[in-house]
């Protein structure tokens, strides 16, 4: 894995971004939810060829052994189209942890991804006043019981990395998506173009992963997922502050265009501010993942707090500068309000979000005002 310089970021980026509009502009994210095709073959197809499902997988394995500043790219650039296809899981959480054992049905599965055929999904989050999943010792090998939530990309997965416990201590598990025993359930959900699922596993057959230091890991792994949800929210404000900005050109009320109302010119200009920073706050976690991996819970917590509650606020924004047609199905500031609420509901909520960096800021000893008034003397 080689460093980008600040050229190369340009021209990764202009390269993505230029793919996307071509096979998945934001429209092509509404009729497809409209139609119900999320899963759209031909979709999946153009993606492979652009080379995005193995971007951060290793060469070994058949992917383009990226870093994570170019997947940082990539996540921002697929939040600005609200990019539909099971890509979070197997383009983030699936590689980190995958890598993480070179054995046997690990490697095969991250070489599938990495060709575009295998899509794997996270399973981490227990049913809330369930049982916690266990890994248990059934006569046939290994198998998993018990239940998770809100897991995203689930209905279109064919492989599950699965958090569970055995003897009191974590382990994932490598499950496939069509064993018997598990049931997946579809939940009604906010956000039509990511749907999450629930799932039940009844003495499902699974392999776990041969992880050191297994908890720093997974520790590690959640916090990849939310700077994840962090990029794609940056690329949304960004979306944003393009949808608004036409439409205030386009759109006359008392003979001139809305974009000339000072209401106007101010909700957009705090939309190009929030757009800058939540890259800027991006870009950096993602260069600071592979620089400062010590502090990686740190910086994605950080990115992740300010860019989902900006990544709403510019969606709001957006909804009011477009008025009642923003509420229409046929426009698209609905299709980012519902993804930007949805985002952090999956965070667990921005209260949430908020108290685990708080968590983490005075957990490393840190003075939050030293910055600001100067080291105690």
């Amino acid at each position: 894995m080689e460093l980008m310089s600040d050229q190369e970021q340009v021209e990764f980026r202009t390269m993505i971004r230029d793919g996307l509009a071509r096979v998945a502009p934001v429209e092509t994210t509404r009729h497809l939810v409209t139609e119900g095709r999320r899963g759209d073959e031909q979709l999946r197809d153009r993606l492979v060829e652009l080379g995005l499902p193995g971007l951060v997988v290793a060469e070994e394995r058949g992917g383009a052994g990226a870093g994570a500043t170019a997947l940082g790219i990539l996540l921002e650039e697929a939040g600005r189209v609200l990019l539909p296809a099971a890509y979070l899981s197997s383009a983030t959480v699936a590689p980190f942890l995958l890598g993480h054992d070179d054995s046997g049905r690990a490697a095969d599965v991250l070489a599938g991804v990495a060709a575009g055929v295998g899509r794997v999904a996270f399973a981490d989050v227990d049913v809330r006043g369930a049982a916690r999943t266990e890994l248990e010792n059934g006569p046939g090998g290994p198998t998993v019981t018990g239940s998770k939530a809100a897991v995203i990309d689930g209905d279109l997965a064919t492989d599950l990395l699965v958090t569970a416990t055995r003897g009191g201590e974590s382990v994932v598990v490598l499950v496939d998506a069509h064993s018997p025993g598990l049931v997946i359930e579809e939940l009604p959900c906010l956000d039509e173009t990511r749907p999450v699922v629930q799932m039940r596993f009844d003495h499902v057959s699974g392999e776990p992963l041969k992880i050191a230091e297994v908890d720093r890991v997974l520790d590690d792994a959640r916090a990849l997922l939310r700077l994840s949800l962090a990029a794609e929210a940056s690329g949304q404000i960004a979306a944003c502050l393009d949808l608004s900005v036409e439409y205030a050109k386009s759109r006359r009320q008392f003979g001139r265009a809305i974009g000339g109302f000072q209401a106007i010119k101010h909700r957009c200009a705090d939309m190009f501010v929030a757009a800058q920073a939540a890259s800027a706050s991006v870009a950096a976690a993602f260069a600071a993942w592979d620089e400062q991996p010590e502090q990686r819970g740190l910086i994605a917590e950080a990115a992740t707090a300010y860019c989902l509650q900006a990544g709403f606020d510019a969606a709001a924004s957006t909804m009011q500068i477009h008025g009642g047609v923003a509420f229409t199905a046929e426009a698209l500031p609905q299709l980012f309000l519902k993804r930007a609420k949805a985002t952090q509901l999956l965070a667990g909520g921005m209260d949430a979000e908020v108290a685990r960096l708080a968590d983490l800021v005075f957990d490393e000893g840190r003075d939050p005002l030293e910055p600001i008034l100067g080291a105690a003397s």
